[in-house]
């Protein structure tokens, strides 16, 4: 069975614990089809 492959590569730097949906991390991830939900 294969893994999934990777789709696009997105680097972010932030502050520890300030992950928010807003911008510029939401559309940022958003655009590739990323759950705000999942990744904050």
């Amino acid at each position: 069975m294969a893994g999934k492959k990777i789709k696009a590569l997105v680097k972010l730097q932030l502050a520890a614990g300030k992950a928010t949906p807003a911008p510029p991390i939401g559309p940022a991830l958003g655009q590739h089809g990323i759950n705000m939900q999942d990744f904050c």
